[in-house]
């Protein structure tokens, strides 16, 4: 026999089946005596069903049905607003097209007319005169042929020189990657060294190595041959130096030869003048004067006449632009006028449509609606009186089927009793080695059992789930916390801010009305000093962390390492506790502390910061600020950082400057951001408590008392609790009307992207 058919046949899975069987039984007997019990009911509801669908339905489309006849006439004004908006805009865009093309036109001829005069002075001008002398005018002169020797054999070192110092740059490198890569690496270096006592004896001191083989081992160096031709173009500038002062020189000499002798002032200047005429840089310059001369008045006529032409056109163009800007002005007001008529012609057949008198459509179809809501309560009232007839009639056979349900329920579990019993006693009378192997088959029974009651949990969460949504199940956990930890509190709160509590014994507590509020508002001064300096502390740290967050947020977005590093230094003192904070800048902040030692190095005095009726609360401003703006810079991060590319490259496109893309771009798509920073640290800066209390206890003379610190005073110190719930609730009430404002105000205004 098989351990499964073992399992089967024991006692404990045979009394448990039996068991199971007339629980089955009971469940079979409720089942029934519903099914029998609401058949009646069921067939009435499912006859009802289809009236009750076409009131609902009847219902809706009254409801709705003004709504719809509106939407129409609301789409068509849609329409015709984005049709004018999209016509003015077109016209808009013209224009600027018919201006650009009639300035671009302008400027062209402009343009055009620059670049000639500008050829015409180049051309004047004494760069334009070409005073270098040509090598045949000096060639056979003595000096010049011994100065161009030594100008080319300089020449020629430097070239041998440079080739020297590639060409061992080059070997030094090939025989590197040979050493590298050679399998034998001792072989590959004794060749090198082999190659650089070669160099050293034959090349490196010796003048007369063939530049020819270096420079076609160098055949593939690129910066040789761009150094060599740097050498060649320099080596041409100083030979044509040299031809020309040559030149001067030897026209010197020849002219002081001519001379020499003769003491005439006549003579001398008759010579000088007749030799000038022979001299070639005397020519070059006439013949340039002269031509210059003649481009010159070639300008001034041009010029003249050039601006008569621009005149003409400029008035031409003009008058042009005038008449296509007035025809684009005509055809906008056509199509205005246009879209205009459409509209008007749909509003008016809409409203003969629906509100004629001969043809009321809204009217028609409320009456048609009204009768078809009221024929079908009718049936269904007509329905549900025989359901109840029905049901009256069927009273005793529900009474038969109850008691019938009664007796198979009471019956069964007599039978399971007696059963469970008889298991018992047959379980007592084992032996112990009995025991052990029921033991063994108790553990497949008490697993069958789990089945069970997991396929019935299956059954009634099916039955559930079918008339409730699962959603409103899932949300009961958040409900109930809100309930037992936010809205219990505060109503309690609320209740007990109307009486003088007595804690201790609750019933001795006084009823007072209004009294707390009325003596908080106007007889105390410590509450109405709290609420100027909560008032006054919340704009202090709301406007400071503004500006700080945004413009670091600004510096910080980028992903570079320093930025990283930054944002990481920025944001450690959030981890930090406020208490530990509090504390380190308590220190700082002394009249003898390290701020004021500071400023004394500038000869400044510091004052008592947290001592001082005006500087106490300043002081704790600048030190929550310190704490949180990291927090609030990486949230501005992730909202610069999700603004798409695309923004910003159209903006340069559009020339737009950094100051016009950070207010005109980069604020408007920060707002979602910015109000979520806004509304946090504004609530956050009302419930502030913990540098209030470590840092100056409210003080001094209560310049820093704010409001939370002044509840904690009334109801902890004090013992006042009805007084500080009062102040409470003026704190939660100011919160949540802030709140509300901007909630009410983003909507109008915020643009998620």
């Amino acid at each position: 026999m098989s351990n499964i058919d073992l399992i089967l046949n024991s006692y404990n899975i045979k009394q448990q089946n039996k068991i199971f069987k007339e629980l089955d039984k009971i469940q079979e007997a409720k089942a029934l005596y519903f099914e029998l019990s609401n058949e009646t009911k069921q067939a009435f509801i499912q006859k009802i069903k289809p009236h009750k669908v076409k009131v609902d339905e009847s219902k809706v489309h009254l409801k709705y049905l003004k709504e719809e006849i509106y939407q129409e006439l609301k789409k068509s004004k849609e329409t015709y607003k984005k049709t004018q908006l999209q016509l003015k805009e077109d016209y808009k865009l013209q224009t600027l097209e018919i201006t650009d093309a009639s300035k671009l036109h302008i400027q062209k001829l402009n343009s055009i007319v620059k670049q000639k005069l500008q050829d015409y002075d180049k051309s004047i001008s004494k760069e334009a005169l070409d005073l270098n002398i040509d090598e045949d005018a000096v060639v056979e002169i003595d000096a010049y042929i011994k100065a161009n020797d030594t100008l080319q054999r300089k020449h020629d070192k430097t070239v041998l020189n440079i080739t020297k110092a590639y060409y061992i740059r080059e070997k030094r490198l090939y025989y590197k990657y040979l050493i590298m890569n050679a399998k034998d690496k001792q072989k590959a270096k004794q060749e090198r060294d082999a190659f650089l006592d070669y160099y050293q004896k034959e090349i490196k001191n010796n003048p007369g190595a063939s530049l020819q083989s270096l420079q076609e081992a160098l055949i593939l160096s690129d910066n040789y041959k761009y150094h060599l031709n740097d050498l060649k173009a320099k080596h041409s500038e100083n030979k044509q130096k040299l031809i020309n002062k040559t030149y001067k020189e030897h026209q010197r000499r020849l002219l002081k030869e001519k001379l020499q002798g003769i003491k005439d002032k006549d003579q001398i200047e008759a010579i000088t003048n007749a030799f000038h005429e022979t001299d070639i840089i005397h020519k070059r310059i006439l013949a340039h004067q002269q031509h210059a001369k003649a481009l010159k008045q070639q300008r001034h006529d041009f010029l003249m006449e050039a601006e008569a032409l621009l005149q003409k056109e400029t008035t031409k163009t003009n008058e042009q632009k005038e008449k296509d800007l007035e025809a684009a002005k005509l055809t906008c007001h056509k199509k205005l006028e246009d879209a205009k008529n459409k509209h008007e012609s749909f509003k008016t057949s809409w409203h003969k449509k629906y509100f004629s008198k001969e043809n009321n459509y809204l009217k028609q179809e409320k009456i048609k609606h009204k009768e078809i809501i009221k024929a079908n309560q009718a049936i269904i009232k007509q329905l549900k009186l025989e359901m109840k007839e029905a049901i009256q009639k069927e009273k005793p056979l529900r009474e038969k089927l109850q008691h019938d349900k009664t007796k198979t329920i009471t019956e069964a579990q007599a039978v399971i009793k007696e059963l469970q019993s008889e298991q018992k006693a047959y379980y007592e009378s084992l032996s112990i080695e009995d025991k052990k192997a029921y033991n063994q088959m108790e553990k497949y029974a008490r697993q069958e059992r789990r089945e069970r009651r997991k396929t019935n949990f299956d059954n009634v969460e099916k039955k559930v789930f079918k008339k409730i949504n699962p959603a409103y199940i899932y949300v009961i956990p958040a409900y109930l916390s809100v309930a037992i930890f936010t809205l219990f509190p505060f109503f309690f709160m609320t209740v007990g801010s109307f009486f003088k509590i007595n804690l201790t014994n609750l019933e001795l507590s006084q009823f007072l009305g209004f009294t707390n509020y009325y003596n908080s508002f106007f007889k105390d001064r410590e509450f109405q000093m709290s609420l100027y300096n909560t008032l006054i502390y919340s704009l202090m740290t709301v406007g400071l962390l503004s500006v700080v967050t945004i413009s670091m947020a600004a510096w910080l977005h980028r992903d570079t390492k320093i930025h990283n590093a930054t944002q990481t230094m920025v944001f450690t003192p959030h981890i930090a506790s406020f208490v530990a904070i509090s504390i380190l800048w308590i220190a700082m902040l002394r009249p003898d502390g390290l701020i004021n030692q500071f400023l004394a190095i500038f000869g400044i005095k510091g004052p008592g910061w947290l001592i001082q009726t005006n500087t106490a609360l300043l002081s704790i401003s600048f030190v929550t600020v310190w704490k949180d703006m990291g927090y609030y810079i990486l949230i501005i991060i992730s909202g610069l950082q999700s603004i798409p590319a695309y923004v910003y490259e159209a903006a340069k496109l559009d020339k737009a400057s950094k100051k016009t893309q950070f207010f005109k771009l980069t604020l408007p798509l920060l707002t979602p951001t910015l109000s979520f920073v806004f509304v946090t640290k504004f609530i956050n800066s009302f419930k502030v408590f913990a540098p209030i209390e470590i840092m100056t206890n409210g003080g001094p003379l209560g310049s820093s008392m704010v409001l939370s610190y002044w509840i904690y005073k009334m109801g902890r110190v004090g013992y006042n609790y009805g007084t500080a719930m009062a102040g409470a609730v003026v704190l939660t009430l100011i919160i949540a009307s802030f709140t509300l404002v901007n909630n009410r105000f983003s909507r109008r205004t915020i643009r998620y992207y």
